[in-house]
């Protein structure tokens, strides 16, 4: 949704002094290019809509947009929080992960420090371009600058098949970190833009459990690179090669974690079953969404949700420590279970847009989420080192106690936010200049003359902290 022409604080007021000496509004006149772009349509000519009309546009929004918006997720899909430092190869877009197994590490001659620094150069230039590529979706047409970026993307994922060395393949993971920047953030502005607070629950849930299905795409797709007998080509670069091509077909129709293939093949399954093996994460991902999104959304309760469902990660990392290295089955489902909480992650995603309002501040606020979030991840690769394998004990009890972490930091903002409603509550009536806005338009009685609209506080560009009477939900 488009910004204010003015900032909150520089709106007119006009304040008149009344017989009694008391301070009174007496009201603040604007056109409706003056107010976030949404007042147009909702005070223009035509009217407020009622709420029949309103459910009517919502659904056409649901037929139209949103799944155009799964298609492309599913296609662009983004690096997921799987845990701190385990990404798991969870869209056609990202698929270096998936290429480790297929032979990329020795065909271009990758030490084990080289191939993490694959993982951390995404991220680290995710967090560089982060705050600038929002800030140009708040700029630019969000549709066209994203479709700039998925081109430029897809071409980097292709040229992965040219590459040789360590330096190119550093140089194109440089280039889509670089664009990742403006997918989860456009998908993000996209959802604030065209559903209520209540509705973008599940809308987010929605587009980001794609990210499922396109594990399972990914995995048929190696699975069949597998069996591509070429002499110049070997079934990594087949596989960077066609997954370049549907994104570029992705970014014309549209105007993770690092190690888990690698430890689920350490359990002794054949690359041929580490392929096929891979297509359950998505089934997860897919499920535990879903289901997660829907409790929340018909709950009203996104806190208590999330917390619940990072549970399964806290145990299925005490059991990948604890079960014997002999038990294959019980290690593979515990790694399973790590995806759980990715539900945790989609919640925050919807739920940081929720208890944010002005456009500015939601833009800036998602940025900082996803920095820190490149932050995490860049980090994460250095964790699995040569000397802690086979057992890998010394990552996974980190990424236990960060996922026990993030459990308590669901429940303390809620604990926050609950209270900042009740100070809200409580606090005494008082005069806001913003209380009295109105918006200019043509009568719908067709006689030519101009009457005055009553704009709502959610039109105004106002910052929760702005707006008293926002308040949070949790």
């Amino acid at each position: 949704m488009g910004t204010s022409t003015d900032s909150a604080e520089e709106k007119r007021v006009s304040i008149e002094k009344d017989s009694a000496g008391e301070k009174h509004h007496a009201g603040v006149e604007v056109s409706a290019n003056e107010v976030d772009t949404g007042a147009a349509l909702v005070y223009g000519e035509h009217g407020e809509l009622d709420v029949a009309e309103a459910l009517r546009v919502r659904r056409k929004i649901d037929y139209h947009i949103l799944p155009l918006m799964c298609s492309t997720y599913e296609i662009l899909g983004a690096p997921l929080l799987g845990s701190p430092s385990i990404r798991v190869p969870s869209s056609l877009l990202d698929t270096i992960h998936g290429a480790a197994i297929l032979g990329i590490r020795e065909a271009t001659h990758l030490t084990t420090n080289q191939y993490n620094w694959l993982g951390t150069i995404f991220y680290l230039s995710y967090l560089a371009f982060e705050f600038p590529q929002n800030l140009a979706l708040q700029r630019f047409p969000v549709a066209k600058w994203m479709s700039i970026n998925i081109f430029i993307w897809a071409v980097a994922l292709c040229s992965h098949a040219a590459c040789t060395s360590f330096g190119g393949l550093f140089a194109v993971r440089l280039i889509l970190g670089m664009c990742e920047g403006s997918i989860t953030a456009g998908f993000m502005i996209v959802s604030s833009m065209f559903y209520t607070r209540t509705e973008q629950t599940l809308r987010v849930g929605y587009w980001f459990l794609m990210n499922g299905t396109a594990q399972i795409i990914t995995g048929f797709i190696s699975f069949g690179t597998l069996h591509i007998k070429t002499s110049r080509f070997e079934p990594w670069q087949w596989l960077m090669i066609i997954t370049g091509i549907l994104t570029l077909l992705t970014s014309v129709s549209f105007c993770l974690t690092n190690q888990r293939q690698i430890i689920v093949s350490s359990f002794g399954f054949t690359t041929l079953q580490t392929t096929l093996l891979g297509c359950v994460d998505g089934i997860v991902e897919i499920v535990t969404i879903w289901t997660g999104v829907t409790i929340a959304a018909r709950l009203d309760s996104r806190a208590w949700v999330a917390f619940i469902y990072f549970i399964p990660n806290v145990l299925g990392t005490i059991l990948v420590n604890v079960l014997p290295w002999s038990d294959k089955v019980g290690l593979l489902f515990s790694v399973w279970l790590t995806g759980v909480g990715t539900t945790g992650f989609v919640l925050s995603l919807s739920w940081v847009s929720s208890v944010t309002a002005g456009h500015t501040k939601r833009v800036t606020t998602n940025a900082i989420m996803l920095g820190a979030y490149c932050i995490g991840n860049s980090a994460g690769p250095f964790m699995w080192q040569a000397q802690y394998k086979p057992r890998n004990r010394v990552p996974w009890i980190i990424i236990g106690i960060c996922y026990a972490c993030c459990m308590l930091l669901v429940l303390a903002i809620r604990y926050m936010l609950v209270a900042e409603n009740k100070r809200r509550d409580a606090e005494p009536a008082r005069d806001d200049p913003y209380d009295e806005v109105y918006v200019e338009r043509l009568a719908s009685d067709g006689s030519g003359r101009m009457e005055k609209v009553k704009v709502d506080k959610e039109f105004l560009d106002l910052t929760d902290r702005q707006n008293r009477d926002f308040r949070y939900v949790y």
